[in-house]
């Protein structure tokens, strides 16, 4: 029965973790908390028999030390995984930069030393505490819950704000380089780990944070729920291991910001960017930018993805079933769904694009490939009201499949690609005529002869399209790295932007509508001008 140590645990991401982990009944999931009443009252009402909560204050060594007693009591002694989530943030000082304090010295004073006093001191009195204890566990991993706050290439974006929370974090993170210095040689896993911008606020005010990362990180789309988050964190604690994930080494720490101007848009998904840093981003799976293998290092960032990492993902499993789904009711779903997608300007001018400019050449498209639509029932909690955007995105899939096949004369081939996808999803698209395939076959059907559209896709999936040149190209957002005007270097881009045209997509104003800024790409014909 593997046992997690989770502080921070009453709320929050925190308390998301031990939900998620609870989930397992083989599991021994134990909170260090500061009000244990009020978390036992929580536990209780979600039901969970596997958890057990400690009291406890991670600044405090002695308080440690007793729980470090308790803790052992429960697990005979040991501890598979230790995760560092308990944090202070001073709300006084959000939304505020630093030298927004010069009239109050004090209270600067104060954020700094209870931020460094909690974020740090606490992080290293709660390892040491209970380092004796992971020694004796079989994991043998030890996880802080840092922040892309404390990411300069995130910083240097234009975030001026949160300083006390920022430069703790930072400290934290490399008192984790310094753990892991001394104990990866002996498999001991210590890194970092950033869980994204978690909804964690009460009522209707939005932190500043938040209003700064819309100004500053393109694409990003909004903060996650703290089970969402939680979940992708475990996953991600799971898969790594000492001997390729642990610490930082040389150039892992991020100095420059490696985000372009160019923009990108990503769905919800942990990323390991180009200077070594791991994160959960609200926009987007598990990603790096440059081409060198993950050695060590792990923080947070931005970037895009490298096969040498996506090879080392943790499988993303199908989502099981929300229950009551049946063939019948997501097919009644769908149905009702397509009757509005079919009203709007932008599935008209879909069409009216398609036959007017895009399937005028001589090559016959064969294969429409949908990428990426997410499961049209999974039962996951941060996509039960995500089914809707999953239908109209098939809608729009029928409609060009449709659309190709009127023009052309002849049938189609239609698939869509999605790890998320169930049984029932599978059958719902085989009772359209679509077939599901699975990674990396769907990317394998695109070639100059195909249809691609990927509604919601991250950036590595925009290169595996690219790389594969199909002749129409649906894309759900236009990246302003594919515009002429900002004269791309890639040799992806490139040769796509030569040899396509383009046109921009009326924007459909419905409740959980997928298709904001959507732009449709198709191959040159022979007597077009080439710009």
């Amino acid at each position: 029965m593997p046992s997690y140590l989770v502080t921070g645990a009453n709320r929050g991401i925190g308390y998301g973790f031990v939900q998620y982990l609870a989930k397992d009944p083989g599991n021994t999931v134990i909170g260090i908390v500061r009000d244990k009443a009020a978390a036992d009252k929580t536990v209780a009402a979600d039901g969970f028999k596997n958890v057990t909560m400690i009291q406890a204050e991670v600044a405090d060594r002695k308080s440690l030390l007793s729980a470090r007693d308790k803790v052992a009591e429960i697990t005979g002694g040991g501890l598979d995984y230790l995760i560092n989530n308990a944090a202070f943030i001073d709300k006084t000082s959000m939304g505020k930069t630093l030298d927004d304090f010069e009239d109050d010295i004090e209270t600067l004073e104060y954020a700094l030393n209870e931020s460094f006093k909690v974020n740090v001191v606490g992080v290293i009195h709660t390892i040491n505490v209970f380092l004796p204890l992971i020694k004796k566990g079989s994991a043998k991993k030890v996880t802080l819950i840092s922040s892309g706050a404390a990411d300069p290439a995130l910083v240097n974006s234009g975030i001026a704000t949160d300083g006390p929370y920022s430069i703790s974090k930072a400290a934290a993170n490399l008192a984790i380089f310094k753990y892991n210095a001394k104990y990866q040689k002996e498999g001991y896993l210590f890194f970092a780990l950033s869980p994204g911008v978690v909804k964690t606020w009460v009522g209707d005010a939005i932190p500043p944070i938040i209003a700064d990362l819309e100004k500053n990180a393109p694409g990003w789309g909004g903060p996650l729920e703290p089970l969402e988050s939680a979940t992708m964190c475990v996953d991600v604690i799971h898969s790594f291991t000492a001997e390729k994930d642990g610490g930082s080494p040389p150039g892992a720490m991020p100095h420059t910001s490696h985000r372009n101007k160019k923009g990108k848009q990503n769905k919800r998904q942990e990323i390991l960017d180009g200077d070594g840093w791991t994160r959960i981003s609200s926009t987007g799976r598990l990603y790096k930018t440059t081409s060198d293998p993950i050695t060590n290092g792990v923080v947070h960032g931005l970037g895009e993805v490298t096969d040498t990492f996506m090879n080392r993902l943790p499988p993303i499993r199908p989502m099981l079933a929300a229950k009551g789904s049946s063939l019948e009711s997501m097919r009644a779903q769908y149905s009702k769904v397509e009757a509005i997608w079919l009203e709007t300007e932008l599935c008209r001018k879909l069409k009216q694009t398609l036959v007017e400019r895009a399937l005028t050449g001589a090559d016959k498209i064969s294969t429409c490939v949908l990428l990426g639509s997410g499961s049209f029932c999974g039962d996951a909690i941060h996509w039960m009201n995500r089914h809707e955007v999953a239908y109209f995105q098939l809608a729009a899939l029928k409609t060009a499949v449709n659309t190709i096949e009127t023009e052309q004369g002849r049938p189609v081939s239609a698939y869509a690609q999605e790890p998320y996808y169930n049984e029932l999803d599978a059958e719902l698209l085989a009772s359209l005529d679509v077939t599901k395939v699975d990674h990396p076959r769907g990317f394998e059907l695109l070639d100059e002869c195909s249809f691609a559209y990927s509604p919601a896709a991250e950036i590595r999936i925009e290169q595996m399209v690219l790389a594969r040149m199909p002749q129409i190209w649906l894309h759900r957002q236009f990246n302003p790295w594919l515009r002429p005007d900002t004269e791309p270097s890639s040799e992806l881009q490139d040769p796509f932007i030569k040899t396509h045209d383009y046109s921009d997509l009326p924007h459909a104003a419905l409740r959980g509508f997928p298709f904001q800024n959507s732009v449709i790409w198709w191959k040159k014909h022979d007597d077009a001008e080439d710009t």
